[in-house]
């Protein structure tokens, strides 16, 4: 709930502060391709509300870029030092107990069919939003003992997205083996950090460099998909082209078919009126009901 986090460092002020400026550099880097990438989705599911997979991804990059703001150089903590640490510390946790919900919910946008029924995955989904609520609703030195409470929910959280992944690349769904990759990075830094958490490594936080390549995987794996779907959107559109201008031709061609046939029929009348009237002799017809029809 506080104090210590991290070794102190010891040194030269220049070898301090060139430590510093370094590692205040990578959080901006990681942080600016998080923001962007989350953003340039959010867009994407703005233009097309169906893609909830963009939706999805676009608030997990924001989350994970809030973290990284809160967390190593505490961007955020530095630059608005008037801020409550209760309020940092609380938005802090929020960006974990938030981030495994959403994170869910990208997959099971990303792979449908092999994600659990509904009703299973709104239970999947509470304890992340009942543990948000309950940093929402208590001071710090309550909400703390959430982080290791919170812990086997992450770690089943993970099982369960290892689980639908590894069903799809199975069944060889498209960017699955791109989502292995990429979650499995996550997996090592999310333990990492756990460790880290737990004291039994001293180490550092580095689970955003995890979803950074993470996001940039799915980014890459979005964008395919988005590309494969324009490019089967301008098959059709030729296909459905070639399907009027095929269309067109046989009405012209089947018009211009009834046109001759008419003009035959009325050829074929006009002769036939012609005979009628040269012969010296009384011409009718009449139907089954011997009723003159002509």
């Amino acid at each position: 709930g506080g104090g210590i986090t991290r070794a102190v460092s010891l040194g030269e002020a220049r070898l301090v502060g060139d430590d510093w400026e370094a590692g205040l550099f990578m959080d901006f880097l990681m942080l600016g391709g998080l923001f962007l990438i989350g953003m340039y989705h959010l867009g994407i599911f703005l233009m097309r509300r169906k893609e909830r997979s963009a939706l999805h991804f676009g608030a997990f990059c924001l989350l994970m870029g809030l973290r990284g703001m809160l967390v190593d150089q505490r961007i955020l903590s530095t630059r608005l030092p008037g801020v409550p640490f209760e309020t940092l510390f609380s938005m802090d946790v929020l960006t974990i107990f938030l981030t495994v919900p959403v994170f869910l919910l990208y997959v099971f946008a990303l792979f449908p069919e092999e994600s659990p029924p509904p009703r299973m995955r709104a239970a999947v989904l509470t304890p992340g939003l009942l543990f948000s609520l309950f940093v929402l609703v208590t001071p710090a030195r309550v909400f703390h003992h959430a982080l290791d409470w919170f812990n086997p929910v992450t770690l089943a959280s993970i099982v369960l997205a290892l689980w639908i992944v590894v069903r799809a690349a199975l069944r060889r769904r498209d960017g699955a083996a791109v989502f292995i990759v990429g979650l499995g990075a996550i997996v090592l830094t999310v333990i990492n950090d756990i460790l880290f958490t737990l004291y039994i490594l001293q180490t550092a936080h580095i689970a955003s460099f995890g979803f950074l390549f993470f996001t940039l995987s799915q980014a890459w794996l979005l964008s395919r998909r988005f590309n494969r779907a324009f490019e089967r959107a301008e098959t059709l559109s030729r296909e459905l082209e070639r399907a009027n201008a095929l269309l067109e031709s046989r009405v012209a061609e089947r018009t211009t078919e009834l046109e001759e046939e008419k003009r035959h029929l009325l050829s074929s009348e006009r002769r036939f009126r012609d005979l009628v009237d040269l012969l010296p002799v009384g011409v009718y017809e009449a139907d089954g009901n011997m009723e003159i029809t002509y």
